[in-house]
C-alpha cells in the first residue's frame, strides 16, 4: 500500500493499492495497443493531442499546484511555476519534433543513404517526488512525440500527482498511451525485463540509477540516468556580487533545498569572501519560512521526515570534522523541517562537501586562482551542473569548458530548459533529456542505404 501524506500537516491524503502481476500485465497490454495506434499517427496528429494536454494542464494549473504542495510540501508559488514549466516542454516538442526527427539524407561520394528515427515502443519512466509533474513531463513529452508510449513508475509518496497526470493523457487520447503502474522498488527489475518495455529512464539517486542500469543491461535495453548532483558555483572577484548572491543562494534554497541541480557548494574568491558571506546571510534572512500554502513562503518543510533526519546527520558529522555554522534560521517545531543553514571551514572529506544535500544547507569555500577553483569544483563523484560568475566572459568560457559536468551557466541561474539537453557525467548518470538530444534517446536510428 502506498500512502500519500501531507508533509506539512501530517494528514493522510489517500492510500493506493500496489498493482499485482495480473493488473500490471493488463496495463502493459493496453499500453501496447495504444502504441500500435499512436506510432502510426503523424507528428501533426500527435502534436494536436499534446497541445490538448497543455491546454487542460494550464486550465487546471491552480488545482495541480495545490496537489503538488499537498503531497510534497513545495511552496505554492513554486508549484504553480512547475506546472507552467511543464507547458513549455509540451510546446517545444509539439512544434519541433517533426523537424528534429525528419529523415536525414546522406551523400558522400558514391554513398547514398538516409537515416530514419523510429519509435521503440513502451518506455518506462521511474520518477521522483521532488518535481512530481515536471520530471514526468520533461521526458514524456519527448517520448510521446517520437511515437513511443509511456509507463510511469512514480514515487510512492506522490501518487495523487501520478494519477492526475495519467488522467490528463487518458482524456486526450482514446487509446492508452500513458499508464501509471504502482510497484515496489524491488519489483522494478521484473518491469524492466517485461517484453513490453523497450527502454527505461530514471531520475533519482546514484544508487537507484546503478540498479536500473544493471537491470536494463541484463536484458540489453537502453537506459537514461539522470541522477544526483553536487553542483558548484564558482564566484570570481570581478563578478556582480549582488546578482551572484541572489541567484546562487536562491538556487540553493528553492524547493526547500530539494533540487538535484541546485548549487550545493559555493566557491568564492578570497578577495570578496567576507562581503559575499555577509550578503548571503542577509539574503537568507529575508526569505519567508513557513506554511507552503502561504503565497509569501519561500522555504517550507521537507517532503519526508527521513530527509530532515539525514540532513541533520550530515550537518552533525560535518561539524565534528570542523565545519562552522555561520548562519542557521529559526527552527520550526515541525518534524519534517530543516532550517536554512550556511557553513564555512568545511572539510573536503565531510558529508557536506562530498554528498548530495537535499535540504536548504550549503558550505561556502574560498579559492585564490582559477586552477584552484577548478580543482575544488571537480573534486566530486558527481558531474551534473555548475555555474561560473565573472565579468570576464573569456575567463568564464575557459572555466566552463574545464568543469567536469553536463551543463554550465555563466552569470545566470543553472536550470533545465526544454530547448537544451539536460544530464550529467560521472555518478550523475548518462544520457540526456530535453532538447534535440533528449528526443533521440529512445528511437531506433535506422540507416537505409541505396
Amino acid at each position: 500500500m502506498f500512502q500519500s501524506k501531507n508533509p506539512h500537516t501530517g494528514h493522510d491524503l489517500a492510500n493506493f493499492a500496489i498493482h499485482n502481476p495480473h493488473e500490471i500485465n493488463e496495463l502493459l497490454q493496453k499500453n501496447q495497443q495504444g502504441f500500435n495506434t499512436w506510432r502510426q499517427l503523424s507528428f501533426a496528429q500527435r502534436g494536436q493531442v499534446l497541445a490538448g494536454v497543455k491546454t487542460e494542464l494550464l486550465a487546471k494549473k491552480a488545482e495541480f499546484a495545490q496537489l503538488i504542495t499537498a503531497e510534497m510540501g513545495k511552496p505554492i508559488t513554486q508549484s504553480v511555476a512547475e506546472i507552467e514549466k511543464c507547458a513549455t516542454v509540451l510546446d517545444f516538442y509539439t512544434h519541433n519534433a517533426a523537424d528534429i526527427l525528419k529523415p536525414k539524407p546522406l551523400k558522400y561520394n558514391d554513398l547514398r543513404a538516409k537515416i530514419l528515427y523510429q519509435p521503440l515502443g513502451q518506455i518506462l519512466l521511474i520518477m521522483p517526488w521532488n518535481f512530481p509533474f515536471w520530471q514526468v513531463f520533461r521526458f514524456a513529452a519527448a517520448a510521446l512525440m517520437a511515437g513511443n508510449t509511456v509507463v510511469l513508475k512514480h514515487a510512492p509518496n506522490t501518487q495523487l500527482c501520478a494519477e492526475a497526470i495519467e488522467k490528463l493523457f487518458a482524456a486526450a487520447f482514446e487509446k492508452t498511451i500513458f499508464v501509471n503502474i504502482r510497484v515496489e522498488n524491488q519489483s522494478v527489475e521484473q518491469l524492466i525485463a517485461s517484453d513490453f518495455v523497450k527502454g527505461v529512464s530514471i531520475t533519482g539517486s546514484n544508487r537507484a540509477g546503478a540498479a536500473v542500469a544493471q537491470n536494463a543491461g541484463k536484458v540489453l535495453k537502453k537506459s537514461v540516468l539522470e541522477l544526483g548532483g553536487n553542483d558548484a558555483a564558482l564566484i570570481f572577484a570581478d563578478a556582480d556580487i549582488n546578482r551572484a548572491v541572489e541567484t546562487v543562494l536562491w538556487s540553493r534554497l528553492q524547493n526547500s533545498g530539494q533540487t538535484c541541480i541546485a548549487t550545493k557548494r559555493i566557491l568564492v574568491q578570497k578577495d570578496i569572501f567576507n562581503d559575499f558571506l555577509s550578503k548571503s546571510i542577509d539574503f537568507i534572512k529575508a526569505q519567508t519560512v513557513g506554511n507552503p500554502l502561504d503565497l509569501n513562503t519561500k522555504i517550507s518543510c521537507l517532503a519526508r521526515r527521513d530527509l530532515a533526519e539525514n540532513a541533520n546527520n550530515q550537518l552533525t558529522i560535518s561539524q565534528k570534522m570542523g565545519a562552522e555554522v555561520v548562519y542557521q534560521g529559526i527552527e520550526l517545531k515541525h518534524h519534517n523541517f530543516f532550517p536554512p543553514t550556511l557553513l564555512t571551514n568545511v572539510n573536503f572529506n565531510s558529508p557536506l562537501f562530498n554528498e548530495e544535500i537535499f535540504a536548504p544547507m550549503a558550505g561556502i569555500y574560498t579559492f585564490e586562482t582559477e586552477q584552484e577553483a577548478l580543482a575544488i569544483a571537480n573534486n566530486s563523484i558527481y558531474g551534473l551542473g555548475a555555474s561560473v560568475w565573472t565579468a570576464d566572459f573569456e575567463k568564464g568560457e575557459y572555466v566552463a569548458e574545464r568543469l567536469e559536468v553536463g551543463a554550465v551557466a555563466i552569470n545566470q541561474l543553472l536550470k533545465s530548459d526544454a530547448r537544451l539537453p539536460f544530464g550529467g557525467t560521472k555518478q550523475s548518470g548518462f544520457g540526456r533529456e530535453l532538447g534535440e538530444e533528449g528526443i533521440k534517446e529512445f528511437v531506433n536510428i535506422k540507416t537505409v542505404s541505396f
